[in-house]
């Protein structure tokens, strides 16, 4: 087996504990790791079938990005925020912000040095470090991006409309400001 094949079943093996230890996904059936005799045969017969299961999941992959689901939306939004940013976009959080700050594993990135204690609260940054579940979240929709811009040439001399996810997703945020700066 190559480097490359076997640096790539790593790869997939990684993405695929963060999405199920986060229950992203649900339980998937691992398929063999040597593909040998009948299943090598029919998958060489039956080329398109190879060619469905990659745009099945290239299309799973790109549904976990913020440019196609809500939850990596606000992930992404909240990444790096402070508390009263976070309740001007998201008021119904104001109440709730200890609970939202938990469940998401949100920590203090920086406190200002004041003495005025609401102050302080409104304007201390906070973030989602590696390992929190916000934080991997955040992680899989980046490793999705990057090995999106990583195959997007590739693929897309085997399909339509293959884009860089990434660079969609701001090309799409920067329009909305721009729309939103014009009305």
């Amino acid at each position: 087996m190559s480097a490359s094949l076997q640096k790539l079943r790593r790869k997939r093996r990684k993405i695929e504990h963060i999405a199920l230890s986060k229950e992203i996904i649900g339980i998937v059936e691992h398929p063999k790791e040597d593909v040998r005799g009948e299943e090598f045969d029919a998958l060489v017969r039956k080329p398109d079938e190879v060619i469905k299961l990659i745009e099945e999941f290239y299309n799973k992959c790109a549904r976990i990005t913020p440019n196609y689901n809500e939850h990596s939306l606000f992930i992404l939004t909240i990444r790096t925020i402070t508390r009263r940013y976070l309740e001007e976009a998201y008021p119904e959080f104001k109440e709730k912000f200890e609970e939202l700050r938990s469940f998401f594993g949100l920590k203090p990135l920086f406190t200002p040095k004041i003495e005025e204690s609401e102050m302080k609260q409104k304007y201390t940054i906070w973030h989602l470090p590696e390992g929190s579940f916000g934080g991997e979240i955040k992680k899989l929709y980046e490793i999705v991006w990057d090995y999106n811009s990583k195959l997007k040439e590739l693929l897309s001399q085997y399909f339509a409309g293959i884009v860089d996810l990434k660079e969609e997703f701001f090309e799409m945020a920067k329009n909305s400001v721009l729309f939103h700066l014009k009305y």
